[in-house]
C-alpha cells in the first residue's frame, strides 16, 4: 500500500462510490473530484463525454463494469490524471491518440474489454508498456506491446532492406568502370578495321 503525494494536501473531495453509484448528480460540480473510484458498480452503457469536465481529477477507477461503446475523446482534458483504469469493461474500438496529450499518466488500464488498433504515441504513451495493463483486447498492436500493426515494417526488414541499397550503391560503381572500360577499348579496337586507311604515297626519287 501507499499513499500518492498529492494527498498531503488535498482541499478537494475523494469519492468513492464502490456498490452503491447510480450516476453524477445533474448539473454537479464535476470539477470538486480528485479521487473518484467507480470499479464494481454494474455500470453500462456508453461513458460520458461529460467525463473530460473533471478537470481537478487524478485518480479515476472504472474496472469491473460493463460499460460499452468506445473510449471518450474527451479524456484527454484530464490534464492532472495520473491512474486511469478502464479494465474488465466491454469498450471497443481504439484508444483515442489525444490520450497522448495526458502528460501526468503514469498508469493506463484498459485490459479486459474489446479494444484494436495501435496505441497511441508520444507524451507519457511511451512509457505505457506493461503488457498485462492491454492482455485480453481484441487486437492491440504498438510499440508498448512489440506487437507490429497490419502494414508496419519490421525492424529487420528495414535493416535488411538498407544494407541491400548500400550495397546497390557499391555494386553500380564497381560494375559500371569495368563495363565502360572494356566497351572504350572495344570501339578503338573495331575502328581499326572499320575506318579505312589513307593509303601512303611512294615518292620516287629522281637520280
Amino acid at each position: 500500500w501507499f499513499f500518492p503525494r498529492f494527498l498531503g494536501n488535498l482541499t478537494h473531495l475523494i469519492v468513492n462510490w464502490k456498490k452503491s453509484f447510480v450516476s453524477l448528480p445533474a448539473g454537479a460540480n464535476l470539477d470538486i473530484y480528485v479521487l473518484l473510484d467507480l470499479s464494481g458498480n454494474h455500470l453500462s452503457g456508453k461513458i460520458p463525454t461529460s467525463i473530460g469536465d473533471l478537470k481537478s481529477i487524478k485518480l479515476f477507477n472504472l474496472p469491473h463494469n460493463n460499460l460499452s461503446g468506445n473510449i471518450p475523446s474527451s479524456f484527454a482534458n484530464l490534464e492532472h490524471v495520473e491512474t486511469l483504469d478502464l479494465s474488465h469493461n466491454k469498450l471497443s474500438g481504439s484508444i483515442p491518440e489525444s490520450l497522448a496529450k495526458l502528460h501526468q499518466l503514469a498508469v493506463l488500464d484498459v485490459s479486459n474489454n474489446q479494444l484494436k488498433g495501435r496505441l497511441p504515441v508520444g507524451g507519457q504513451m511511451y512509457t505505457m508498456n506493461i503488457l498485462s495493463y492491454y492482455a485480453n483486447n481484441s487486437g492491440l498492436c504498438g510499440i508498448q506491446i512489440q506487437q507490429p500493426c497490419p502494414g508496419d515494417q519490421q525492424p529487420g526488414e528495414a535493416i535488411k532492406e538498407e544494407e541491400k541499397q548500400q550495397e546497390f550503391s557499391w555494386i553500380g560503381p564497381g560494375i559500371g568502370f569495368p563495363v565502360g572500360f572494356v566497351f572504350t577499348v572495344l570501339i578503338v579496337y573495331m575502328s581499326g578495321y572499320l575506318i579505312p586507311l589513307t593509303p601512303h604515297r611512294h615518292i620516287i626519287r629522281r637520280t
